[in-house]
């Protein structure tokens, strides 16, 4: 049992001026037969991100690109507002039609690192989506004061449930500042938040971009955890409560070669025709592509 890898999908080669590198975050709107749409971030000169998308189809031994968007679907917010420096979808799905995304937006601060709060938009491929509020739908609170992203929504029995990610200490990576970063719960009508799901892997100090399925009888969520570098790890749960690490065959780490040198990250997972398929990231936050690898029992 191991994860094949079906192909990479560069960046666009014509690309207009939102869209200058990267294709990070890769999120499942939708499958139709074996056509995948995925939105993904963007980035322009001065490395705002938006919301672009990718038309992929599944083939047996690879992928191909049927489509790339033309237009940004969700773009910077307004100054002053939580997601004035970018957007980043982490979730969405789709209902008769209207697709509705949830998202983390930055704001970047004046002496380097940034603060992220959740909103929320909806709309079409052709019409683009749009805010129901310039303010965050999910944002910091006392239990969360610093900075929250990656919503990912998930169906259990009991209940539909928001994960989403949180410092449990604040620190600047790039200023070299020390800070551990945890995935968080929250459920109930009023998203009362539940705490932290899980330790932190050994030897890392930050998880991020959950992505959560059910599969033969148990839960697996995939996310990005970093310790030097960015890895794609696994936990599981019987009944979507207690979670723990998985074995290590779950995860999926770098290649070596093609736009995962050193890196991979960000993971979305879905089942299509009774497996696995994984679409996630490689080195850079998005800056090579985007991976599509299948799991084979």
């Amino acid at each position: 049992m191991s994860w094949r890898r079906l192909g990479w999908i560069d960046i666009p080669t014509a690309r207009p001026r939102w869209w200058v590198s990267h294709a990070g975050f890769p999120t499942v709107v939708s499958v139709h037969g074996d056509e995948v749409l995925l939105f993904v971030s963007s980035r322009d000169e001065v490395q705002r991100s938006s919301c672009a998308h990718l038309r992929i189809g599944l083939l047996e031994n690879g992928v191909e690109v049927i489509e790339t968007g033309r237009e940004p679907l969700l773009t910077p917010g307004a100054a002053g507002c939580f997601d004035e420096s970018g957007v980043n979808v982490t979730f969405a799905e789709e209902d008769s039609g209207v697709m509705t995304v949830w998202y983390h937006g930055w704001l970047l601060l004046r002496g380097g690192g940034w603060i992220n709060s959740i909103g929320r938009a909806s709309g079409t491929l052709e019409d683009g989506l749009r805010r129901g509020s310039e303010a965050p739908v999910f944002d910091r609170d006392s239990e969360d004061p610093t900075s929250i992203g990656y919503p990912y929504w998930f169906n259990f029995p009991s209940g539909r449930a928001l994960f989403y990610c949180s410092y449990e200490s604040y620190g600047v990576p790039s200023l070299g500042q020390p800070y551990s970063y945890r995935v968080k719960l929250a459920s109930g009508p009023n998203l009362s938040r539940r705490g932290f799901v899980l330790p932190h892997f050994p030897g890392a100090q930050a998880q991020s971009r959950p992505s959560v399925v059910s599969y033969m009888g148990r839960y697996l969520m995939f996310l990005s955890v970093k310790g030097d570098k960015y890895s794609i790890c696994c936990a599981e749960s019987p009944d979507g409560e207690s979670w723990s690490w998985s074995e290590r065959d779950w995860f999926l780490p770098p290649a070596g070669s093609e736009g995962e040198v050193e890196e991979t990250a960000y993971a979305s997972v879905i089942t299509h025709r009774g497996k696995l398929v994984m679409f996630y990231n490689g080195d850079g936050h998005g800056a090579t592509g985007v991976g599509v690898a299948v799991w084979d029992d």
